[in-house]
């Protein structure tokens, strides 16, 4: 079996048998994750007695238990609000307890860019809010090994071509309409205004050295990667030297070679078949869906 599978892949069921006269209790489950669990609903069972033992006062117990939903999961912003690493893991704990298995990780935004991408080390040093508010290598693996562990399925977001200005900190040159003021709601959602440039070939190297970073370290915990793909804003490329339009007729060829760039795309794909890329699918500025990528099978 694997440790990733997909939403709704894997009986999740689980039957935990607690008898009145006996101080053995029964679990039967045909996954690992329904022994997982299993054990939470067990755990959730029992109390600390003040004077040190444990107990259960719901005796006799006999539950058959399966979800309702496939996919049960949180969202949580990393890049606008950052948490340190003991907090996220606790945040994982609590989705445990709850039985979630899906934990998307907004983990790169506008407003600062905290996650570690080991060959292209500015992009934290100088888009995070503060020296060392980023996660390392080393704290996006032990956060990643850590959901898996309780059951749990954590991938990452990186938004692209919008929320992206954070690049701009160590990478203007990528950027179009970087911090628009006074008249910022012209240019974006929420400040700071930026977003990648489109028709410009640095960008689409320079993202596919991200992808090219972070997949294989993250595909081994999870069949998923985000490219979020939402909120762009046309009138930014107004001010894009390769595009000077906000015609959405005109933006939508340029948005379309973005996404499917070759080396860009052939990375995601072909490069790691086991992993589904994801993108927002709501209506943005251009009049329709103009995601960063499609889900990938």
């Amino acid at each position: 079996m694997s440790l990733i599978p997909k939403a709704g892949a894997v009986n999740e069921s689980y039957v935990l048998s607690i008898p009145l006269d006996s101080d053995t209790a029964t679990i039967s489950a045909v996954s690992f994750l329904g022994v997982i669990y299993a054990l939470q609903s067990f755990n959730q069972l029992f109390y600390t007695h003040t004077n040190g033992q444990i107990y259960t006062s719901h005796a006799p117990v006999y539950i058959v238990d399966e979800p309702k939903f496939k996919h049960r999961g949180l969202n949580m912003d990393l890049s606008r609000h950052f948490y340190p690493k003991e907090s996220v893991l606790r945040v994982i704990d609590t989705m445990s307890w709850q039985k979630f298995n899906r934990f998307h990780m907004h983990i790169t935004d506008s407003q600062s860019w905290p996650l570690e991408v080991p060959s292209i080390p500015e992009l934290a040093i100088k888009g995070a809010y503060g020296q060392g508010l980023w996660y390392t290598a080393a704290d996006l693996e032990e956060m990643l090994e850590y959901a898996a562990a309780r059951g749990i399925q954590a991938y990452i977001e990186i938004d692209m071509p919008g929320h992206t200005n954070s690049i701009s900190y160590s990478h203007p040159e990528l950027i179009a309409a970087s911090n628009i003021q006074p008249n910022w709601p012209t240019y974006a959602n929420q400040p700071p205004s930026g977003q990648l440039k489109l028709n410009d070939s640095d960008v689409k190297q320079f993202m596919s050295s991200i992808i090219a970073d972070v997949l294989p370290r993250t595909g081994t915990a999870s069949n998923y990667f985000h490219t979020g793909g939402d909120e762009v804003n046309v009138n930014v490329y107004n001010l894009d030297p390769g595009i000077q339009s906000n015609v959405s007729t005109v933006i939508q060829p340029y948005l379309q070679d973005f996404v499917l760039y070759s080396p860009f795309y052939v990375s995601l794909t072909q490069g790691h078949p086991r992993t589904n890329f994801c993108s927002q699918s709501h209506t943005n500025r251009l009049g329709g869906n103009a995601s960063g990528m499609e889900r990938h099978p």
